[in-house]
């Protein structure tokens, strides 16, 4: 027997084409362990943050791998394209012209019921909230592009994850030199001294000093016989990155 599934986590939607019983084993096997991530064929597919998993069987008897079915139903026009075009994948619609959902025969579980032991990383909150991202999502302006904003916030996140505190600074840092165009200015510090109210940009000026100052001493600064590395606290500038980017959203909605 082969299956199709589809797969929708927090990143987005994708396939898995023409698997067999061993390798839907596998992924059943990483859905039940809570894994974040698994490897097929030499390929790393994500599950952080599922939302959704359907399992399809295929039962026409062609032969045909997983790039040809894929290629016959973009032929057919049966694509659908993510967001912003940045992926595509065949739909539930599409799956089920070709065989049966058999989805309650293999999950009978919550995510992660089987997993091993707790991984003190599992329950930390998003460094953006989701809320916020899924509002920039929504924003429709010709005149920007928000796909590199998006996926700096969406990085944040993976990063406060995994405990990756070296990586916070610089993505904060990447933000704020992304965003001056969107409020009509060149750099963000002529943005702190120039929009909005005293409290925005008393708020702003915190997070230009604080997180660039940051940033720079982890990019800049040579070896030392001593290191200490940095904490969750003191990279923690959620509360002004979440101010600067719901006045991005109130602006351009």
């Amino acid at each position: 027997m082969r299956y199709n599934i589809i797969i929708s986590t927090y990143l987005g939607t994708y396939n898995i084409l023409m698997i067999d019983d061993a390798d839907l084993q596998k992924i059943i096997d990483a859905y039940n362990k809570g894994l974040h991530s698994f490897f097929l064929g030499g390929q790393k597919y994500n599950l952080y943050r599922i939302n959704r998993i359907q399992i399809y069987t295929f039962t026409s008897s062609a032969p045909m791998s997983a790039d040809e079915f894929y290629s016959f139903i973009e032929q057919k026009g049966m694509i659908t394209r993510g967001y912003m075009n940045i992926s595509s994948y065949i739909d539930d619609s599409v799956l089920q012209k070709f065989g049966d959902n058999v989805t309650r025969q293999f999950i009978k579980n919550d995510f992660g019921a089987e997993k091993e032991s707790e991984n003190p990383q599992q329950n930390v909150e998003d460094y953006v909230n989701a809320k916020r991202i899924a509002e920039l999502k929504e924003l429709e302006i010709k005149n920007f592009d928000f796909t590199k904003l998006i996926s700096l916030c969406l990085e944040l996140n993976l990063a406060n994850k995994s405990g990756m505190f070296l990586t916070i600074p610089m993505l904060i840092r990447a933000i704020i030199d992304h965003v001056p165009p969107l409020f009509n200015k060149t750099t963000f510090v002529d943005m702190c001294g120039s929009y909005g109210n005293r409290s925005f940009q008393e708020i702003m000026l915190r997070l230009e000093k604080s997180s660039r100052k940051i940033a720079d001493s982890f990019l800049h600064l040579p070896i030392r016989n001593r290191e200490t590395l940095p904490n969750e606290t003191q990279v923690n500038f959620k509360n002004e990155l979440d101010v600067l980017l719901s006045e991005i959203i109130r602006v351009h909605k």
